[in-house]
């Protein structure tokens, strides 16, 4: 790939704009073929990126993995089984613990990200935990169904786990260290990440249970 200094503002500009398309296209909720959006907003984001790659000159093979992602996608779109999107084994879940999916992870892991920009905006940890834990439950999303345990307490314990590396969901891990670097590049980002989080939820219809 040509050196990172030869990127012009302008390639980049392009391809924030093609990633905010996609974006508006992933979190299109009409109540019809919303799994369709989805899947369109998520190719459109990944090209955006193969454009980009490939304008400032990286090598094909950079590519290849989110291609051969991209082609997977198209299969399962036409209903075509893919070996991608098959489930593997829980490895390291606790027997008579219910596995986690990927999407349920990733709210976690944003909503873990969110209490921490709020704390670090000077909020207190308690507070800004049962702040975020308060607007998911509003919109059906709780982080315990355990009668004995708060939902802003288990936020707690749950972020807790991923700032120590215990987290066994990769997926949560990255999300949450995603969201806090994002606090570096925007103004407000702890409540633009919550009304974000509150969009992906009213999407997912489930309680998940630690």
């Amino acid at each position: 790939m040509a050196n990172t200094d030869d990127i012009t503002p302008d390639a980049f500009a392009r391809m924030l704009g093609r990633l905010e398309m996609a974006a508006e296209e992933f979190s299109t909720t009409s109540g019809v073929d919303d799994i369709q959006h989805m899947r369109l907003g998520i190719v459109d984001a990944i090209t955006a990126f193969h454009e980009f790659l490939r304008a400032n000159g990286a090598h094909a093979r950079l590519i290849n993995p989110t291609r051969f992602l991209l082609a997977a996608m198209g299969d399962i779109a036409e209903g075509r089984s893919h070996p991608l999107f098959h489930p593997g084994d829980p490895e390291g879940v606790p027997a008579g613990r219910p596995t986690i999916d990927n999407q349920t992870s990733a709210i976690r892991g944003q909503a873990a990200g969110i209490v921490t920009l709020l704390v670090k905006d000077g909020m207190r940890l308690q507070e800004a935990a049962d702040r975020v834990a308060r607007m998911t439950s509003t919109h059906g999303f709780q982080f315990s169904n355990r009668d004995d345990r708060k939902q802003g307490q288990a936020l707690i314990n749950f972020r807790r786990s991923l700032m120590a590396g215990r987290g066994r969901n990769p997926v949560a891990r990255e999300v949450y260290h995603t969201v806090v670097l994002l606090s570096r590049e925007y103004d407000n980002a702890a409540e633009v990440l919550m009304q974000d989080l509150g969009d992906k939820i009213k999407k997912v219809s489930k309680t998940p249970a630690f």
